[in-house]
């Protein structure tokens, strides 16, 4: 179970959020998600869930079961991604209503 409290971390850092911010957002303790990423607590079923989809992936890519990522999206939908999974709910929901709302012209800024 250590290769799995190391991707969470790497996950988790990737996306620039707090221990804290991750655990609020996965629904356990700041203390469990600490002793996860060390090695000194296996994470349950639950927890894997929680923490796997608070950072938009799943508990087979957090246990290493899961390809890596083929490298087909560009720099600018990688960077989006990043915003989304650092974005608190509210600010997500923003996000979506005006992505949806203009789609043409945001697509072509992408692109650009």
């Amino acid at each position: 179970m250590s290769c799995v409290g190391d991707e969470i971390k790497k996950r988790r850092e990737s996306v620039g959020i707090s221990q804290n911010q991750l655990a609020k957002r996965a629904g356990c303790a700041q203390s469990t998600l600490s002793a996860i990423e060390k090695s000194t607590k296996k994470p349950s079923t639950e927890t894997l869930r929680g923490i796997a989809g608070a950072l938009g992936c799943t508990v087979a890519e957090l246990m290493g079961e899961a390809p890596e990522s083929d490298g087909t999206i560009t720099d600018a939908e990688r960077r989006l991604l990043r915003a989304w999974r650092a974005a608190e709910d509210a600010a997500r929901r923003m996000a979506l209503d005006l992505l949806e709302s203009h789609p043409a012209e945001i697509k072509n800024e992408i692109r650009a």
